[in-house]
C-alpha cells in the first residue's frame, strides 16, 4: 500500500516537469530615418522581459541596423536562422513582426521555414493574424 502511494506521488510530481525552451531575441532598426525606429535597447529590454514572464531561456540577443525590406543580406538574421536550422534554439522573440521583415513575401518565407523546423515565434506586442495548423 505504501509503495502504491509513493508511485502515485511520483507520477503527480512528474506532471510538473517544465520543458526548457531556448530562444534568441532579434532586434532591428532601419537605416531609413523615416521608419519607426524603436531603439535597439527598448526592443531588447521588451524581449528580455517577455522571456522572463514566459519562462523562456535567452540564447543570443541579435541587434541589427539594416533595412527590413531585405533579409538575405542581414548578417544577424542569417546567424539566428543558422541557429534555429541547426536546432540550437527552439524559438525566436521579436518586439513586433515588422522587425523580422517589412516585406510580406520575405516574412512568409521566414515563417514557413520556422514552421517547417518546429521553431516558435514569440511576439511581444502583436498577435498573429493567421494561425497555421500543426504538421
Amino acid at each position: 500500500m505504501q509503495t502504491e502511494q509513493l508511485t502515485r506521488d511520483y507520477l503527480a510530481d512528474t506532471t510538473d516537469i517544465v520543458t526548457t525552451i531556448v530562444v534568441d531575441i532579434y532586434c532591428r532598426v532601419s537605416t531609413d530615418d523615416q521608419e519607426d525606429n524603436t531603439s535597439l535597447d527598448e526592443q531588447e529590454a521588451a524581449g528580455r522581459q517577455y522571456c522572463a514572464e514566459h519562462h523562456l531561456i535567452v540564447g543570443i540577443v541579435h541587434r541589427e541596423v539594416f533595412s527590413g525590406y531585405v533579409y538575405r543580406e542581414r548578417e544577424k538574421l542569417s546567424l539566428m536562422r543558422e541557429r534555429y536550422l541547426s536546432g540550437k534554439i527552439q524559438g525566436i522573440v521579436i518586439r513586433t513582426f515588422d522587425r523580422l521583415s517589412r516585406k510580406e513575401v520575405h516574412f512568409g518565407i521566414l515563417l514557413e521555414e520556422m514552421e517547417h523546423h518546429g521553431v516558435a515565434i514569440y511576439c511581444v506586442k502583436e498577435v498573429p493574424k493567421i494561425v497555421s495548423s500543426a504538421r
